[in-house]
Parts: structure tokens; sequence; C-alpha cells
């Protein structure tokens, strides 16, 4: 199986689960704000990502470096995706 098919599947993964955290946040708590709930979903599917794409698709063991650069780097690619 080629990397890119293991990329596109964390990115599945981490999809599915930004957006089953934020409908279990929203229906769940009913004075949260939608976007505070999304946030935090944001914020969990970003691990799920950082750990699966290390361990999964690229397999390195994770580290602190790493996780910093992470954010970094998807913030990039999302300004880049915005603008072409």
């Amino acid at each position: 199986e080629s990397s890119f098919v293991r990329f596109a599947a964390v990115g599945g993964v981490a999809t599915a689960v930004n957006y089953a955290v934020y409908v279990v946040l929203v229906r769940c708590f009913d004075d949260l704000w939608p976007a505070l709930a999304y946030f935090c979903a944001f914020c969990v599917s970003i691990v799920c990502n950082f750990l699966l794409s290390s361990y999964f698709t690229f397999r390195v063991r994770p580290s602190a470096r790493r996780a910093v650069r992470f954010p970094s780097v998807l913030n990039f690619l999302l300004y880049v995706h915005r603008f072409f």
C-alpha cells in the first residue's frame, strides 16, 4: 500500500473523528456554543491526525518536536488550499 493511500485514510479518519466529537458535544451540552464545540472537535482531530500520521502514514515515532510542527504544516496547507 502506498503512503498516499495511508495519508488519505488518516485524513478520512481524522475528519470522521472531528465530526463525531462535534456532534457529541453539541448534542450533550446544550449551553455549549457551536463554535466552541467545533474548536474542541478540531483540537481532538489534530491530535488523532498527528498520532495516526506518525504511526501509520510515515511510520515514525511521534515526538514533541514533530507535535509542535504538525499544526503549523496543517495551517500552511489550509492557507494554500484557500487561495488555490
